[in-house]
Order: C-alpha cells, then sequence, then structure tokens
C-alpha cells in the first residue's frame, strides 16, 4: 500500500511529492527524524498561502482567527450552518482534511483559546 494524495498539488517552492508506503512510514519517519531530513524538506517549501482564503481574511471574520497567518482555504473550509440575525455565523477557522483513507473525511480547526490542534473524524 502507498500512502498517495490524490488531486495533491505540491506547495510552491516544493521540488516533488515524497510517496511513501504505509508499511514504510515508521522507518522513513525515524530516517527523516535522525538525519535532519524533515528539516531539509520543510526549508524548501514556499511560503505564504498557495490558495485563496478570502472568508477568513474578512473583517468580520478576523476575530474568530487565533493567528492571522493560519487561515482555512476558501475551498476546503468547514462552513456552519448560519445563526437567524448572524450573516457572518457560518465561518470557523476550520478546514477540511483528506485522509489516506478514501471515503474518510475529518477536519481539523485551531482551539481559539488553547493552544492544540482539534482533529474530528466521521
Amino acid at each position: 500500500m502507498t500512502l498517495e494524495i490524490e488531486n495533491y498539488d505540491a506547495p510552491l517552492g516544493a521540488e516533488r511529492q515524497y510517496i511513501v508506503k504505509v508499511e514504510d512510514l515508521e522507518h522513513y519517519v525515524k530516517t527523516l527524524t535522525e538525519s535532519k531530513g524533515f528539516k531539509e524538506q520543510y526549508e524548501m517549501l514556499g511560503s505564504g498561502s498557495q490558495k485563496i482564503c478570502n472568508v477568513g481574511n474578512k473583517p468580520e471574520n478576523k476575530a474568530k482567527n487565533r493567528y492571522p497567518d493560519l487561515l482555512p482555504y476558501d475551498d476546503s473550509r468547514v462552513i456552519l450552518q448560519k445563526c437567524k440575525n448572524d450573516p457572518n455565523s457560518d465561518y470557523i477557522n476550520a478546514s477540511y482534511v483528506e485522509s489516506y483513507k478514501k471515503g474518510v473525511h475529518t477536519f481539523a480547526l485551531k482551539d481559539l483559546w488553547k493552544k492544540q490542534l482539534v482533529i474530528f473524524g466521521e
């Protein structure tokens, strides 16, 4: 089994996509950790948003972002059901994240008050 992401656009600055077989993942992580390979891969990545983040940048949503530079992309953000009398209540700083298992959808969000990443799954 190979860990691949369908329709994956490599981030700007990334020279290639790293594809690792699931059964080799533990060895891959250990090797890159010991050789500082993750640091090298990280430094190859570009900075800034790779896609449009207009909704998170709206003035009425800025207070909902703990970190102004960590915004969900418009095409993968979690959209909440709107509350009456508040047209901006559908925004939360959260994104859907594709799983390597087909049919499994998760989303991640930054907690506004705690320094933690929360992952939800279906």
